[in-house]
């Protein structure tokens, strides 16, 4: 998946330089709710011991949820979200982390086999969050170690 992601990323890139990111954006919010809420709403009903619901959006064709967060990512370097606070990311990826937190711990009390991946909304958005902050930084402490470690 990786491997497509990297190949494909040159040609999306070129996509996008074609469109307003404003339109981009809109784009993204529906496939995001498509794509993260729909699969978590059908957990929640498995998780409640209502079975053979499964709502789903299939976004395979377009890198699926991993296209999802390149598409953010890319909204965010083109400064999409900076005219939110700073404060209102650091609430949303504080919440986000315990949300998933608290969802794993009900589903450790439930007894429900529960892995917590990129699909889960709340990893979506806390990393959203977190990297919208990070790109505000001006200086980032501990940058060569980061650096010594992607290499």
């Amino acid at each position: 998946m990786i491997i497509g992601m990297y190949l494909s990323l040159p040609f999306v890139a070129s996509t996008l330089s074609h469109y307003k990111p404003k339109t981009i954006e809109q784009a993204t919010i529906v496939f995001s709710l498509l794509a993260f809420l729909l699969p978590f709403i059908s957990l929640l009903f498995d998780m409640e011991g209502i079975r053979n619901i499964n709502i789903q959006f299939c976004l395979g064709f377009s890198g699926g949820i991993y296209g999802i967060y390149i598409i953010l990512g890319w909204l965010v370097k083109k400064g999409q979200f900076k005219k939110y606070s700073s404060n209102k990311f650091r609430l949303l990826a504080i919440v986000s982390f315990l949300i998933c937190v608290l969802f794993q711990y009900y589903a450790y009390i439930r007894g429900y086999p529960f892995l917590l991946w990129y699909e889960f909304p709340f990893i979506l958005t806390g990393s959203l969050a977190l990297f919208e902050l990070c790109s505000r930084r001006k200086k980032v402490r501990g940058f060569k170690g980061v650096q010594f470690l992607s290499k």
